[in-house]
């Protein structure tokens, strides 16, 4: 009959299925007997005791089980999971190629729950030519004379409830493996049955073949059990005959021997099962005459080829098939990750040759049995193949691995987006990467068995209002080795503050706890801010224009809104588009205060894109629709934009007027200050000077002074100048604006400057410093300090300028200033060092103003050489940014200094 029996003698079976379930993974989160809120974290498993056979093949055997358990509250304090004593009743069963171990029942402290828990399915491995019908697990005697056995039929016919035969006890050994020999021959057949499934159309089956397992003698050798298969094969006109192509008939006798080791020389290397081949034929003597009389022989049929020769049975790897039967071997201490070797056996050699045959030798692997002694005796007899070994069966010991590692949780703040609909920005918290968990059962510190992860549903997140949790379990079909469970954690609300929290995770590996802390989420920036408004406001006038004309008011604000957002993002040209659009609504609308508001919008982004005439043009519509004081303040803006100074002039003389007429001197000054503004730049100082005196008696405010000061200064009265710069910062400093303030002593240091006030100058210069110590500021400083000849004072304000500019990443400013600095130090005759600090300068931005510069100070040094090299760098800088004057400036100089270099 055809089996593959597992048998284990004594206290063996037990050991084993302590191995198999401490490979197992945690079944279920909680159990019904524990206290309520206990979560289990662990199973120790010992040794099972009590073992019963129950109707069809089925074992039922109770283990101890040490359940590990606590609650979140004792896991967060660091408390020991407590340890409670249970019992679980298994039934270990052979279903077809599986053999399983589930849990029923587990009793905990007398109180018993059903279970459904499927603990270990071990797959027996397919193999070509045999069919696993069905199994059981049978038991007999008891205590040290116990054995139980796994049977797995492979036929039809077998008794699988028959008494086993127990033959481990007649052997050395604590366990036994036994393949039959009908199983064996169950093999060749298929290797057979997959030979002649190749046989070309020239090629048929005369007889179907047979197979059995029984003793044979092979030439020159002692009797043996073998696998012997008889088959015939007809070969279609296989040579030219007297009377017409001549067919032959072949029978042909294919016996497998199994070889344990060692086998014969050459012996295969390792501990391997030798396989030997006799493959034996007989012709017809009639075929054989026909064909000699035709001159054909037997040669082709017997070596035509693996299209019908017979010894294309050999190498065809049918064979294969006997090692996936013996790794049944597995089932004793669970699947095997790289320990077992799953290659095909390697090809057949020819042996030996002669008249009653030609004998083959191959040979398989034997697998490396987890857990189990190495040494196995192997023995082929009339029962089939035997191996039969000693334990050293171990439990297992689980390695988790979690990634990232146990502890701070790293996540990290995206951008988030605008709530269209609360106009509230939300942040975004993100994972860096999911919770990886993989579970490896680890036997003797050598032998690693993947077992997939389960998550929980008791994995959860703290503050449960704040964070939800999801997950993905391993999945089981595409292993071993299996892909890590995972988790992941999303808020369950906008996120506005910093979070603290924690993350248990709890799965079928154990309970760990991630911590985690959010900290304060970023506020957008201006752009970023801007930016969603924008989209928030184009999806909205999208839905408004879909809602038809009813929703034309509607639609006409919302483009107003997406006109100032887009003229802050400085998007002018789509700005005024809308804005044209936009006005066009308001006028449908009969809303005139709109649409001449939109008209200004419009102008102005015009006027921003350097639209002026068109700029011009729209403001003046305005006008025209509402002559208002912001109507012809803008159109003065516009005009002063585009150049026409004196227009630009009268617009904001109209515009004050308006505005005084209405009693608003705030505006009515700022018109003036324009007014006097575009005069300025007309060159009708006098009566620039004029107007801005009526803007600072109308509101003798800090900006209206300070405009005062810079009309004053351009008319080259820099006393009076001086003097409404010192108002301008007084007013300001009473305000407690300190930037206005140092901007303005620096006005009144300048004037004084030109007015060669020096000491005075630099005085106020020096409290524009105190005030507000901006690179600006020192900048002035040393300009002030060199034109009152303190060349030291002034290098060293330069350097401190240069340190400020370069500090806030102003590389253009830098140069300036260390060009300064160089200045003063060469007036203060410290060449070297002037040098020094003007090569800096090229360095932070090399153009052609600081070249040039680098050139005179090499040439104060009379380092004429160096100084036509720097001249020549000068031209081309000048060159490369379009600058032709300066080009010719700078080669006039190199060739007087090249003159002076060779004299």
């Amino acid at each position: 009959m055809g089996v593959v029996e597992v048998e284990f003698a004594g206290a063996l079976f037990p050991r084993v299925l302590q191995t198999l379930l401490s490979q197992t993974r945690i079944p279920v989160p909680a159990l019904d007997a524990l206290p309520a809120g206990q979560l289990v974290t662990g199973l120790e498993w010992g040794v099972p005791q009590e073992l019963a056979s129950a109707p069809n093949g089925v074992l039922v055997v109770t283990a101890p089980v040490s359940v590990r358990h606590l609650s979140l509250a004792e896991f967060d304090a660091g408390t020991e999971a407590h340890a409670t004593a249970a019992a679980v009743r298994l039934r270990v069963s052979a279903l077809g190629p599986r053999i399983a171990v589930d849990a029923d029942r587990i009793d905990i402290a007398g109180v018993p729950q059903a279970v459904t828990w499927p603990l270990v399915h071990l797959d027996v491995p397919a193999t070509p030519g045999l069919t696993v019908y069905n199994g059981a697990v049978l038991q007999t005697g008891a205590g040290g004379d116990r054995v139980v056995t796994i049977r797995l039929r492979t036929d039809a016919f077998t008794d699988i409830l028959a008494a086993p035969a127990n033959r481990i006890a007649d052997r050395d050994g604590d366990w036994l493996i036994r393949v039959s020999g009908e199983a064996v021959a169950e093999l060749l057949l298929a290797a057979v049955l997959d030979y002649l499934g190749r046989l070309g159309s020239d090629t048929a089956v005369e007889q179907y073949p047979a197979v059995q397992w029984m003793p044979g003698v092979w030439p020159g050798e002692e009797i043996g059990w073998e696998a012997v298969a008889n088959f015939g094969i007809r070969r279609k006109d296989a040579c030219p005959g007297l009377f017409g192509d001549v067919d032959l008939s072949v029978a042909v006798t294919a016996a497998l021997r199994l070889a344990p080791p060692p086998v014969p020389l050459p012996a295969p290397p390792g501990d391997r099962l030798g396989l030997r081949l006799w493959l034996s034929t007989d012709v017809s003597d009639w075929d054989v005459f026909r064909c000699w009389a035709g001159s054909g022989g037997v040669g082709p049929l017997l070596l035509g080829g693996a299209s019908a020769g017979p010894l294309a049975l050999v190498g065809l790897g049918a064979f294969a098939g006997i090692e996936s039967l013996i790794g049944l071997g597995r089932v004793v201490a669970g699947r095997a990750r790289g320990d077992v070797r799953d290659d095909p056996p390697d090809g057949f050699t020819q042996e030996s040759t002669g008249d009653n045959g030609t004998i083959f030798r191959g040979a398989i692997d034997l697998p490396a049995i987890e857990g189990l002694d190495p040494n196995v005796e192997i023995a082929v007899d009339a029962d089939g193949l035997i191996m039969t070994g000693k334990n050293l069966i171990l439990p297992a010991v689980h390695e988790v691995e979690y990634t990232p590692r146990v502890g701070p949780l790293p996540g990290l703040w995206l951008n988030g987006d605008l709530n269209c609909e609360t106009g509230v920005w939300e942040p975004s918290y993100r994972l860096l990467r999911p919770i990886e968990v993989a579970d490896e059962a680890v036997i003797a510190g050598r032998f690693r068995t993947d077992v997939p992860v389960w998550i929980f549903p008791t994995t959860t997140a703290t503050p449960p209002d704040t964070f939800g949790v999801i997950w993905q379990n391993s999945p089981e079909l595409s292993g071993p080795p299996f892909d890590p469970a995972k988790v992941t954690i999303q808020p369950s609300r906008v996120l506005d503050t910093a979070v603290d929290g924690a993350l248990y995770v709890h799965s079928s590996a154990g309970l760990v706890k991630y911590t985690i802390v959010t900290g304060p989420p970023p506020a957008p920036t201006p752009s970023q801010e801007r930016e969603a408004r924008i989209r928030c406001a184009q999806n909205k006038i999208r839905s408004l224009e879909a809602a038809g004309p009813e929703a034309r008011a509607q639609l006409a604000a919302e483009l107003e809104n997406l006109v100032l957002l887009q003229s802050a993002g400085r998007e002018y040209v789509t700005a005024a588009a809308n804005a044209a659009r936009a006005a066009d609504l308001y006028a449908a609308l009969g809303n005139g205060d709109g649409q001449v508001r939109l008209l200004i919008y419009q102008g102005a982004a015009l006027s921003q894109a350097g639209q002026h005439d068109e700029a011009i043009a729209v403001t003046q519509r305005a006008v025209d629709l509402h002559r208002g004081g912001w109507e012809l303040e803008n159109l003065c803006l516009r005009l002063s934009a585009a150049g026409r100074y004196r227009d630009s002039a009268t617009a904001g003389a109209d515009a004050a007027a308006v505005y005084r007429a209405a009693g608003d001197l705030v505006s009515t000054a700022r018109n003036l200050v324009y007014q006097g503004a575009a005069l300025s730049q007309a060159g009708e100082h006098d009566q620039a000077i004029a107007a801005t005196r009526d803007a600072v008696e109308t509101h003798r405010g800090g900006w209206e002074l300070e405009n005062l000061c810079l009309r004053l200064s351009a008319a080259g009265r820099y006393r009076e100048s001086a003097t409404a710069g010192a108002d301008a910062a007084a007013v300001y400093r009473a305000d407690g604006d300190l930037v206005s303030t140092a901007r303005n002593l620096v006005y009144q240091g300048a004037a004084l400057s030109q007015a060669g006030e020096h000491d005075q100058a630099i005085a106020a210069t020096r409290d524009a410093v105190e005030t507000h110590r901006g690179g600006w500021e020192l900048e002035n400083l040393c300009l002030r300090l060199s034109a009152a000849g303190h060349y030291r004072d002034s290098a060293t304000a330069g350097a401190d300028a240069a340190a400020v500019y370069r500090a806030d990443g102003d590389l253009v400013s830098t140069a300036r200033n260390l060009v300064y600095q160089g200045g003063a130090l060469s007036h203060a005759g410290e060449h070297d060092q002037a040098i020094a600090v003007t090569g800096q300068a090229v360095e932070a931005h090399g153009g052609g103003w600081e070249l040039e510069n680098l050139t005179l100070r090499q040439a104060e040094a009379e380092r004429f050489a160096d100084a036509a090299d720097s001249a020549g760098r000068a031209a081309q800088a000048y060159a490369d940014a379009g600058d032709e004057p300066g080009r010719d400036r700078l080669l006039a100089m190199r060739e007087a200094y090249l003159a002076h270099a060779g004299g």
